[in-house]
């Protein structure tokens, strides 16, 4: 008796090993693809990084009790939070906001410096622009009553951010 259970869970049976040789094929075949290029990847970096940023800035213009003005300046190639408090200044988009000091913590961040990936914007203003948020988290300026970011390379990947301030990819 001792005999016969030891024989019956001994190894795999051959249903699991074939059911396990799929699917790491299926799995091969798969992720295979994904490492020939870099093909789409940058654009998933750089919306991840925007979209991690113009959270940051909403959660920082509802923490903030003092009322400074809380952005993201948006050009075709770079996003940035400047360090001044560039909402009550009249300088425009003349000048250029990156050139200005930033905080340690935050830079301009240049999308593909291999010039491969752009932002776009879908108002009619366009870029260059400027992002904010209210203490409410809703979105003015640029984006008062929700606007759509575009990342675009290889492939096309949309930021929406709505005109109650949720924020994501769609």
């Amino acid at each position: 008796m001792l005999l016969s259970f030891q024989r019956a869970h001994r190894g795999f049976t051959l249903v699991e090993l074939v059911t396990t040789i799929i699917l790491v094929g299926i799995i091969a075949v798969v992720v295979a693809g994904k490492f020939f290029g870099r093909g789409g990847f940058e654009e998933y970096t750089y919306r991840d990084r925007l979209l991690a940023s113009l959270r940051l800035i909403q959660l920082n213009a509802m923490n903030d009790r003092a009322e400074t003005c809380h952005q993201l300046l948006l050009e075709a190639t770079r996003f940035g939070v400047p360090n001044l408090n560039p909402c009550a200044s009249s300088r425009g988009y003349s000048g250029d906001y990156f050139s200005t000091p930033l905080e340690p913590n935050r830079s301009a961040d240049l999308a593909g410096e291999s010039g491969r990936v752009v932002y776009g914007f879908n108002r009619t203003s366009g870029l260059p622009a400027d992002i904010r948020f209210d203490g409410s988290g809703r979105p003015l300026a640029a984006c008062f009553g929700g606007c759509e970011i575009t990342v675009n390379g290889e492939v096309t990947l949309r930021i929406c951010i709505e005109s109650e301030g949720y924020i994501h990819g769609c």
